[in-house]
């Protein structure tokens, strides 16, 4: 991640974004190392981006958490979530919904 902000630095792009999960999950519910989302947000603020995290499936208290990213010290300056937030009712279907994505993998 240094390396990438820092040639785009280099090449006079600026950054404005990192957009990514704090988990994945549509590749396997897979959490970064300890510690990897705080480096980012730190990584973030160095060279002026917002650090934007997808929450769409993994907020609304799915991990525990409002958001995945307060497992972390550090969380996001931007989370998303208005996609689960807004299909609440999808997630209190009595079958626990459709089997697909982190809520799926979580079963």
């Amino acid at each position: 991640m240094r390396t990438m902000l820092s040639e785009c630095k280099k090449t006079g792009d600026d950054v404005a974004a990192v957009i990514l999960e704090p988990i994945q999950g549509e590749g396997g519910v897979i959490l970064p190392p300890t510690g990897y989302l705080p480096a980012v947000r730190k990584l973030c603020d160095e060279f002026g981006a917002l650090l934007i995290l997808d929450e769409v499936q993994t907020g609304m208290g799915r991990t525990g958490k409002m958001f995945a990213c307060e497992h972390e010290k550090r969380p996001a300056g931007h989370s998303v979530s208005g996609e689960s937030a807004r299909r609440r009712c999808d997630a209190d279907r009595r079958d626990g919904g459709d089997g697909r994505g982190l809520l799926g993998a979580l079963r």
